[in-house]
């Protein structure tokens, strides 16, 4: 099971990079602290660049899927 997630709002029409890390450690713990006080370093599983656009959300693009 995964969840992506974005900690802020992300500006329209313009370049993101989106990297999956692991969220917790070998023991359970936090892999970072809340609110993050210094730089973390973790491995990066995956990654990938996105663009956002203008015009909403993901839950207004999910409604629009109720449209078809």
């Amino acid at each position: 099971m995964a969840r992506l997630i974005s900690p802020r709002a992300l500006a329209p029409d313009r370049a993101h990079v989106a990297v999956i890390v692991p969220a917790y450690g070998a023991q359970g713990s936090p892999s970072w602290p809340t609110p993050a006080t210094s730089p973390v370093e973790l491995p990066a599983y995956h990654s990938w660049t996105f663009e956002t656009k203008a015009g909403g959300d993901f839950a207004a693009l999910a409604r629009r899927f109720g449209d078809w």
